[in-house]
């Protein structure tokens, strides 16, 4: 069996790589990833967890289709009682490029009608859907007349972690999060900061990424109601993925010397006070914001994802800050402290967009917060050296020395 795994645009060597990392063989084709000769443990796998990934499709068939008669046998020649058990729905998604097939529409109508004439015995009964029960997702692409049937394993992107059911305004995907982590080179076990965390996703998925814990750990997959779903072996699956709670450890503290925590979201004025990072054992992750109920939020959302005890969030104001990491244990006086942050930006910022940056950069060059990448939407400085411009919807990346 092929697997064929989307990805968000422009990530497709970062997911490349991932899928590498677990031991398999991708090929990019078009906007996709195909691997070859997988079982449906790997496919239980990727799901689990890959941290980039969009979803994860079975191909069922790959064939030349020049009419809709042809197209309805290769359907039916396929063993949909195996994937399609009673009362779950089937919604059939239909592409068509360069072929003699181009109505989209009538595609859906051909391959839905097949699977349900297999599934009832007749053409005339209609499938009766459980509401409960969830809806059974096909793809069919043709592309030059060769058509590809695709069966979604993952149901919901595999970007919608399950922790993070509140949110800010305009918050991060959690898998371009964990990307921009991947993308920054942080190790996982040096001090990493947010300073704009909102509801926490790069923070929680610092934390995640860190423990080794598996982004899907937590949620449920469109194939565990196939009918062909293999349970033991998805069990022995997650018994391996919990074998993370077993060396998690509360190694991270906050020091804030002079500083109190407030109850309003109001900016203090400034002062000299200085935030201080230490990591014990292995790695600090902080996050803050100015937004003390977004905070609460994050906080929320952490608590689910498992890493409540290992981030600390603070209400904080960026302009406020003096930045400087210590660690007597893990000796990281020389080290360096990442930021790896989603900034306000555009009519969010308005006039303080400039502002914004130059205090950004102070921090990166004068208090010793460097080594990350800042994502900026628009930007324009002269006061960052780029090392990528990635035209990934409108975003820029820089890289601060």
């Amino acid at each position: 069996m092929k697997a064929l795994v989307t990805y968000p645009f422009g990530l497709g060597g970062v997911c490349l790589t991932e899928l590498r990392q677990m031991g398999f063989s991708p090929v990019k084709k078009g906007y996709a990833l195909v691997v070859d000769s997988v079982q449906w443990k790997d496919v239980y796998h990727i799901n689990i967890w890959s941290r980039i990934a969009n979803k994860v499709f079975a191909v069922l068939a790959e064939q030349k289709i020049m009419d809709f008669d042809g197209l309805f046998d290769l359907i039916g020649s396929l063993n949909w009682k195996q994937y399609i058990s009673t009362g779950h729905g089937v919604r059939v998604l239909a592409h068509s490029r360069d072929s003699q097939l181009s109505s989209t529409r009538t595609i859906q109508s051909i391959v839905h009608k097949s699977i349900l004439t297999q599934l009832t015995g007749s053409r005339d009964v209609h499938w009766k859907t459980d509401e409960s029960k969830s809806v059974i997702e096909i793809s069919v692409d043709i592309y030059k007349d060769m058509a590809t049937i695709l069966l979604n394993t993952s149901g919901a992107s595999l970007h919608e972690r399950w922790y993070r059911t509140e949110q800010g305004e305009a918050p991060l995907k959690e898998n371009i999060a964990a990307w921009l982590l991947m993308l920054a080179g942080w190790d996982t076990k040096s001090p990493l900061f947010d300073p704009f965390c909102g509801s926490g996703t790069i923070c929680i998925e610092a934390a995640m990424l860190s423990a080794g814990i598996a982004p899907g750990l937590g949620r449920r997959f469109a194939f565990e109601d196939f009918g062909n779903f293999d349970g033991f072996v998805y069990a022995s699956l997650r018994d391996e993925v919990k074998s993370w709670k077993l060396k998690i450890k509360r190694v991270w503290t906050f020091i804030d010397p002079g500083l109190s925590r407030r109850s309003s979201g109001t900016p203090h004025p400034k002062d000299t006070s200085s935030l201080t990072l230490r990591a014990r054992n292995d790695v600090l992750v902080h996050g803050s914001d100015i937004d003390i109920d977004v905070l609460a939020k994050a906080k929320a959302n952490a608590d689910r994802a498992w890493v409540g005890h290992m981030i600390d969030f603070q209400e904080r104001h960026f302009l406020d800050m003096e930045f400087r990491a210590q660690s007597s244990e893990l000796r990281l006086e020389n080290s360096r402290v990442w930021c790896v942050t989603n900034p306000p930006y555009g009519v969010r910022l308005g006039e303080e967009s400039e502002e914004l940056v130059e205090d950004l950069v102070q921090a990166f060059t004068t208090y010793r917060l460097f080594g990350g990448f800042l994502l900026l939407r628009g930007a324009k400085t002269p006061w960052f050296s780029p090392i990528a411009l990635l035209n990934w919807q409108q975003e820029v990346c820089f890289y601060c020395k």
